[in-house]
C-alpha cells in the first residue's frame, strides 16, 4: 500500500480541488425564494445584524459567506500543497505525517 501512496494522494488532490471549485461557485449564486416563508427568511439572513460587541455587526449571510470562502481556500491550499510535495518527490515517511 505504501508503494502506491502517490496514487491515493492524487485522488485526494482531485477531490480537494473539485470540492474547492464547487464551493467557490456557490459563492456567486443567489438562490431565489420560492414562497413567502423563504422570502422572509432570505430577507432576515441578508438584513438582520447581530451585535457581537466591539463594533462587530455582521449579518448571517456575511458569516456564511466568510465561512464558505475560507473552506474553499483551505481545500485549494491543501490540494496545491499536496501536489507540490508529490511533484518535489518528498518521501513517504514525510507524507505520512
Amino acid at each position: 500500500m505504501l508503494k502506491r501512496y502517490t496514487f491515493w494522494l492524487w485522488i485526494a488532490i482531485a477531490f480537494m480541488l473539485l470540492n474547492a471549485t464547487i464551493h467557490s461557485v456557490t459563492l456567486f449564486i443567489q438562490p431565489a425564494p420560492q414562497n413567502e416563508a423563504e422570502r422572509q427568511l432570505t430577507q432576515l439572513l441578508t438584513t438582520y445584524r447581530n451585535d457581537f460587541g466591539a463594533g462587530f455587526h455582521p449579518t448571517t449571510q456575511n458569516l456564511f459567506t466568510a465561512l464558505s470562502s475560507c473552506f474553499s481556500l483551505l481545500c485549494l491550499l491543501g490540494g496545491l500543497m499536496n501536489a507540490y510535495l508529490i511533484e518535489k518527490g518528498v518521501g513517504a515517511e514525510i507524507m505520512r505525517g
